[in-house]
């Protein structure tokens, strides 16, 4: 196994440039001036789809002010790479973390460099926020990257560690007509209780609420997940138990289980988050079409 010290590495944060987008929801717009490389940003706008009723809609999410957020108060690090151009079919993904901080691994973000993947992470949205505002800016960051950029929609993906990779599955299967993928690494939920095997009337309780059908059947058919868990892994026995109660029972046709030898409750080898982000993007080149419905539309 490779050594986990130069994997983790986070990458730096340091405030190079502040950009504030502007353009109308309505409104794509691709300046030739974009920064390249590692920056730290802010955006002025949020995504329709990121207000907490239509969260609540989406996977019944409850509206407190836990989640309330100010999209101007909030900071992203931002990874566009010195290759990226207007018309290269260019993905997104967001990542997002468990702790406080932006950024992500080193080489998981030049793993998406090398794959025309745009790399974002909010700041500030570890387990100690609420889940309304960590998948709200996630939804945000992709909304104002592509106000700016020149994006593929459909290469646009998601994930994350722990709660991180909690709250990447989350969002993929509530907002399938955004993420047409989401890479869960030693964490996974679902939407109803998953029973423990081998424990009677012992199970691990559901954290959200069934997606409306369209959208349900949407994540279900066409968008791909990845869980990776290792052999030390706390979140092993759960996390194989969502894939075989949750996902495989419910008949999810782009899901796959990765089970890395010795590894722990951590950030997987490169070479498994590389396969990932090919299987994100075999599973998008075969999706047809992407959904277009009304935010507010119940199922």
């Amino acid at each position: 196994m490779r050594n986990m010290t130069s994997r983790g590495r986070i990458a730096s944060l340091a405030c190079i440039l502040c950009i504030s987008v502007s353009a109308s929801a309505q409104t794509t717009t691709h300046p030739s001036a974009d920064p390249k490389g590692g920056s730290d940003v802010s955006f002025d706008q949020r995504s329709p789809l990121s207000e907490l009723k239509i969260q609540h809609l989406r996977y019944g999410l409850e509206v407190t002010p836990a989640h309330a957020y100010d999209i101007a108060k909030e900071r992203f690090f931002l990874n566009v790479p010195e290759a990226y151009d207007a018309g290269g079919h260019w993905g997104v993904i967001v990542w997002s973390n468990a702790g406080r901080g932006g950024g992500g691994p080193t080489d998981f973000i030049d793993a998406a460099a090398k794959r025309k993947l745009i790399w974002v992470s909010p700041c500030n949205a570890g387990n100690e926020r609420g889940v309304g505002a960590r998948i709200g800016l996630a939804l945000d960051a992709v909304f104002n990257l592509r106000q700016r950029y020149a994006l593929d929609e459909k290469r646009t993906f998601i994930a994350g560690v722990s709660g991180g990779g909690k709250v990447s599955q989350m969002a993929a299967m509530a907002y399938p007509d955004v993420f047409d993928g989401a890479i869960c690494c030693v964490g996974a939920n679902w939407y109803r209780d998953i029973a423990v095997p081998g424990k009677a009337n012992t199970a691990w309780p559901a954290t959200f609420r069934k997606p409306p059908t369209q959208f349900f059947v949407e994540a279900r058919d066409h968008v791909a997940f990845a869980l990776i868990t290792g052999a030390k892994d706390r979140n092993r026995e759960p996390v194989h138990a969502i894939y075989d109660q949750g996902f495989t029972a419910e008949k999810f046709k782009h899901v796959t289980l990765w089970d890395v030898p010795g590894m722990g409750h951590q950030s997987p080898p490169i070479e498994w988050f590389e396969k990932a982000l090919d299987e994100m993007d075999a599973a998008a080149k075969r999706r047809e079409h992407k959904m277009k419905l009304p935010a507010t539309r119940r199922s």
